[in-house]
């Protein structure tokens, strides 16, 4: 820069980048606070990693998006698959973000569990799907099972097997229910005795049906029973006597 140059400010179009917010679960205009990269040209292919401080426009939350480029995919990263796309042949960009992407949200009725480490032991269920880390979610899954069977029976029932049977003998799940309980807890079993990683679209099936089976059988009887008590009783009204006509 010569001397006397003048540096201008950037425009607002220069500071605003698309990036991913967790809080509005999608991707929105961001402001970019703050920007550093690194480059590497010596191992031949040309290597960038970029950190970007945002702030979202839509709810102003504040999040780190790191954005690393790599000139020669095909070469570097084969067994990724890396290569094959004509997009790659100039390269290849993947996204990082923390707090990192949202893929499922806790249920709405999350706040309603008494249950303290119920509830806890799920959130953590859900923040390990969340932060890609499947081993982690599907163990706790089979965790929150435990922790809900204990809850309905007022007791441990002892092994898994007993636990399914002893919740469907006494009525709080059908047939139905028992045996696809059987498959996706099963899965969370091999996660936590046996390190089984439990593939993304397995885990949202877990997931989905752990939510409806607390739903139902926890918190939906907590609520028909108030119900129950705020519902006023039919009034039975009574019929009038017949009487004979006696000529």
């Amino acid at each position: 820069m010569e001397s006397g140059d003048k540096v201008l400010p950037q425009t607002e179009a220069e500071k605003t980048t698309m990036s991913y917010c967790r809080q509005c679960a999608g991707h929105r205009n961001h402001l970019v606070l703050a920007s550093a990269s690194e480059e590497d040209y010596d191992s031949g292919p040309h290597f960038k990693t970029t950190y970007d401080l945002l702030r979202c426009r839509g709810c102003d939350s504040v999040s780190v998006r790191r954005e690393d480029f790599c000139s020669d995919p095909a070469t570097v990263f084969p067994e990724e698959g890396w290569g094959h796309s004509l997009d790659d042949s100039e390269g290849r960009t993947v996204y990082d973000y923390w707090p990192g992407m949202m893929t499922r949200k806790l249920p709405e009725w999350f706040w309603e569990i008494k249950n303290k480490t119920m509830a806890d032991t799920l959130s953590q269920t859900y923040k390990a799907f969340n932060d890609d880390m499947p081993i982690l979610a599907a163990a706790g899954t089979r965790i929150v099972f435990d922790l809900l069977a204990e809850q309905l029976l007022q007791r441990d029932a002892g092994t898994f097997k007993d636990k399914l049977q002893a919740l469907f003998g006494e009525g709080h799940i059908s047939e139905r229910q028992k045996e696809i309980l059987q498959t996706v807890v099963d899965a969370g079993s091999a996660a936590q005795h046996r390190a089984y990683k439990v593939p993304h679209y397995d885990l949202i099936l877990i997931l989905a049906v752990l939510e409806s089976l607390i739903h139902q059988t926890v918190l939906a009887g907590e609520k028909v029973a108030g119900m129950r008590q705020r519902t006023p009783a039919r009034k039975r009204t009574e019929k009038p006597t017949k009487v004979e006509n006696k000529a």
